[in-house]
């Protein structure tokens, strides 16, 4: 079937003409340029399928490219146990990061002095709070010599003013205090021993961070220009290959729907099958006439044949009637010798003009040479519409072949800008790597300062732990103990508050002029002017301007809060500077393609399907078979063969011989007999046969004569009005189809430009790895690096404030001991003394002991008392002392031991 919407035409149906009957289809079906109804099914199913509907583009899926590394760092993983201490700093550093100062300072456009100022009105809080807990530092010291030299002075005035229970809760009371300042002096040493790890952890791991960070930025670059130049070029590619192909196939997708598109409009394949269905009934009607006529020639031959025997016997009749006797002659007269002549005659429809010209019209053959032409014509279609559109497919292949080296040209800024950002990224790496490597080496000196000052804290923190009341008795080393822990903390006073400065100068303005910037979410308007700063400081953009190359108008709070919600990069780094895909893939901003598409237009062209020669053919055929009369040549062939009737006289002459007296001359009249039968049996007979054949061809003629005169006139109508839409609005079908053709190409060009804007700015390039480089930057400086110096800072300068509160407690302690337990001390020694004298007892029953010496010998045995006597108790002590047994003379060790004791100072011990 041809296409489906046939328009319904005032002038002719084209549904009429449809009705052919199979008869003809089936004589036609093996014409190679009028198609059957089968096989034109067959293609133009496929050419709806191919040129009428718009075909999907099937566009290949984009790479994803090398995968990031940046979660190798495990940074979820981490704990953040410092954090809470740059909150506390922040206190100290409110202001920002400074970016006037900055340019001022690279400028040097600021006198010294003010400069100076400025820097000291900016960090006049952290100066501040530095000198002050550097003076505590410093008074710590100087208050525990004051305190060590005034303390017997102090002990005097308050030996009258305090009682022994007072005395021993307040000795409780302090060793309570000191345990609890020793348990919260453990946990800034922790801190600092837990910060000083983790800041080591986080610089020996930065080169292997660095590299990762850089990497994934150096893969997201790559990876972003390769996913770009892969849609762009690919497309690009799939699009103008089917636009060839499409090119190419003109004939199948232009030509044919022409043809096609007539046909629906004009029903000429139907006008044609009907010529063929009327060149067969016109070869049927002339291939019968030329058998009528063959026939009317073997009837003349016949008709003579006949004529030259009916002679013969009408001589030989006279010559027997005249041999016959006097007594038959009147009998042999009664035969008569006339009417022996052939009736028959075709020449009226021989000689008939009609006749003639229609058996001429089979033998000539001009009406088939005129339909033949006409089906050629319309055959040509597809090929002339192709040759005349192969100018215009020349220029669309010539202008879509520059398009593309467009394209590839176009992404050369691209590849441009990559090999740029890879080469400013390289640079910038092996800078940082180079700087990170110095910083892990001046790490360690760092590290083993840092536990330097932890294991002067944890010898401080053991001797004063060693000293505080345990419930175990007072030693000789108790005191000692304290004194030396007083003293290390004095030392380790001054060695935090340096390790707490440092800290607090590096963790607090890391924390304002870094951190801060890096974590101001989400307007990162100090970090805008951070980068504003050091792309005018260094000249090469910044660290996170890598991108802004050709943009100068690139906003980083945009770009962090889209790269965080993951958007694609085109949009985000305005890549449509280096590369405007719209621009490359729009069709319609192509004022060339315009201009072509214009100009191909349907041309004036002269399709003649109903030419002169088979418009005359067709009335010539039209008037012979509407003309023709063929009744009357079947009347005239209708008569009698022969004027006589042979079989009668046959008989007769039978008759009349038997009547015959003479049996010569009856004889001879038999044998006259004989021979017209002979003759009614051979010569009539066939020229009779031959008479009815001719009726039997003339009666069918004259019944097809009047069909075929229908169907001629139907032909020529519908030729007309096909002719007629050919000249008038056949241009109308050429504009539509071509226009056809020309969406379909645009159709094509649109999907490129779909596909190519939909993927470049919602689809590839997602710029999440950007914010993850940069997650992971500021991660490691501040949460893994700032945030412990801050711990660091906080711990030192707690330990500082738990160091000046430990001191007076320790001073109180240690005048506790001295005071109470004098006596102790001294017992003990001499009980040692007075055990290494008296070696054995006597034999003799001893003596009673005195009350002291009992009290001695218990004191001795008995566990040491605990520290709860007041310093005063020894201006209290009980005056009713009992003289004591005479020891046995001292031995020289005992001797030296005391000598020893007796010069020693009361403050040592």
């Amino acid at each position: 079937m041809f296409i489906s919407f046939v328009k319904n035409d005032d002038r002719f149906n084209a549904a009429e003409f449809r009705g052919v009957k199979a008869s003809t289809y089936s004589t036609i079906s093996n014409s190679a340029l009028v198609p059957t109804a089968s096989s034109r099914d067959s293609i133009n199913e496929s050419l709806n399928t191919s040129s009428f509907s718009l075909s999907r583009l099937h566009f290949l899926d984009v790479p994803k490219g090398d995968d990031m590394r940046v979660s190798d760092l495990k940074l979820n993983e981490e704990f953040l146990v410092f954090e809470v201490f740059s909150h506390l700093t922040a206190f100290l550093q409110p202001a920002g990061f400074p970016p006037d100062l900055f340019r001022d300072v690279f400028n040097k456009r600021v006198p010294l002095q003010i400069l100076a100022f400025k820097v000291l009105k900016l960090e006049i809080a952290p100066l501040s709070w530095i000198i002050l807990w550097g003076l505590l530092s410093l008074c710590l010291p100087i208050a525990v010599a004051a305190n060590l030299c005034c303390s017997s002075n102090i002990r005097r005035l308050d030996e009258d003013s305090c009682s022994n229970d007072s005395t021993t809760h307040l000795g409780r009371i302090i060793g309570y205090l000191l345990h609890v300042q020793l348990l919260l002096l453990l946990c800034p040493i922790l801190l600092i021993l837990a910060g000083n790890e983790q800041i080591s952890k986080s610089i020996s791991r930065s080169p292997s961070t660095v590299d990762i960070i850089y990497e994934d930025v150096n893969t997201f670059v790559r990876n972003t220009h390769m996913q770009l130049s892969f849609v762009v070029t690919s497309s690009v590619d799939i699009a103008i290959e089917a636009i060839r192909k499409d090119l190419e196939g003109v004939d199948v997708l232009l030509a044919r729907p022409y043809q096609q598109e007539l046909s629906a409009e004009t029903g000429i394949d139907v006008a044609l099958l009907e010529l063929e269905d009327l060149k067969a009934s016109t070869f049927h009607v002339t291939s019968l006439i030329t058998e009528i006529l063959n026939e009317c020639s073997a009837a003349r031959v016949a008709a003579s044949v006949l004529q030259d025997q009916l002679a013969d016997i009408s001589r030989q009749l006279t010559v027997v009637r005249q041999q016959c006797g006097v007594k038959d002659r009147a009998l042999c007269y009664t035969l008569q010798q006339s009417g022996f002549d052939v009736a028959f005659s075709v020449d009226n429809l021989t000689n008939d003009v009609k006749i003639r010209q229609l058996e001429r019209f089979g033998s000539e053959e001009l009406f088939n040479a005129s339909v033949d032409a006409a089906r050629k014509v319309f055959a040509e279609v597809p090929d002339q519409i192709a040759m005349e559109a192969s100018i215009y497919v020349a220029d669309m292949k010539a202008l879509f072949s520059r398009r593309r080296t467009q394209v590839y040209k176009s992404t050369h800024a691209l590849d441009v800008l990559t090999r740029s950002l890879s080469k400013t990224l390289r640079i910038r790496k092996e800078s940082a790597s180079a700087l990170i490597r110095q910083a892990v080496d001046w790490d360690l000196w760092r590290w083993l300062s840092v536990l330097g000052i932890a294991l002067l804290l944890a010898l401080t923190w053991g001797l004063l732990l060693c000293g505080a009341p345990c419930g175990c008795g007072l030693t000789s080393r108790t005191v000692a103990f304290l004194l030396a822990g007083l003293g290390l903390s004095c030392v380790a006073c001054i060695a935090v508050w340096v390790l707490g400065s440092v800290a607090l100068l590096a963790g607090g303005h890391g924390e304002s002029l870094l951190c801060r910037p890096l974590y101001d979410k989400p307007h990162y308007k100090r970090l805008a002017e951070l980068v504003k700063v050091e792309g005018e400081l260094f000249g090469d953009g910044g660290v996170f301007q890598l991108f802004q190359k050709g943009n100068d108008s690139l906003n980083v709070a945009e770009v962090l809060k889209n790269c965080e919600r993951d958007q694609p990069v085109y949009q985000i780094f305005r890549l449509y500077n280096q590369i405007d895909v719209n621009k490359v893939t729009n069709h319609r901003e192509w004022e060339d393609l315009k201009r072509l598409f214009s100009n191909f237009t349907a041309e004036e062209n002269s399709l003649e399907i109903l030419g002169p020669a088979l418009q005359l053919n067709l009335q010539i055929l039209s008037s012979l078979t509407a003309t023709a009369n063929l009744t009357t040549h079947r009347t005239q062939i209708s008569v009698p063969t022969t004027r006589r009737d042979l079989n009668s006289f046959a008989d007769q002459l039978n008759t009349v011989a038997s009547q015959l007296s003479d049996p010569i001359s009856a004889r001879r009249i038999d044998n006259l007999a004989f021979s017209v039968r002979r003759v009614v049996h051979n010569e009539l007979r066939r020229l009779a046969e031959l008479r009815n054949r001719i009726l039997y061809q003339i009666t069918t003629l004259e019944v097809l004569l009047p069909p075929l005169s229908k169907q001629v006139n139907q032909s020529l109508s519908h030729l007309k009005d096909v002719q007629y839409f050919l000249d008038n609005e056949a241009w109308q079908v050429s504009e539509r189809v071509r226009r056809r053709f020309v969406s379909r190409i645009e159709s094509y060009l649109d999907q490129l430009n779909d596909h190519v804007n939909v993927t470049v700015t919602k689809g590839i390039g997602r710029c999440r790895p950007v914010w993850n480089a940069f997650h992971a930057s500021r991660f490691q400086v501040c949460k893994l690096t700032v945030d412990p110096m801050n711990g660091v800072a906080f711990s030192s300068f707690s330990l500082m404030l738990l160091f000046l509160t430990i001191a007076p407690v320790v001073l109180k302690l240690v005048e506790h001991y001295r005071d109470g337990n004098e006596d102790t001390l001294s017992s003990t020694s001499h009980g040692r003394s007075f055990d290494e004298t008296w070696a054995s007892p006597s034999s003799s029953t001893p003596e009673m002991p005195s009350s002291r010496d009992a009290a001695a010998s218990a004191h001795a045995d008995s566990p040491p008392t605990p520290p709860a006597t007041s310093p005063g108790s020894r201006s209290r002590r009980p005056s009713n002392r009992q003289v004591p047994v005479p020891p046995r003379p001292p031995s020289a060790i005992s001797a030296r031991i005391q000598s020893a004791r007796s010069t020693t100072p009361k403050t040592w011990i």
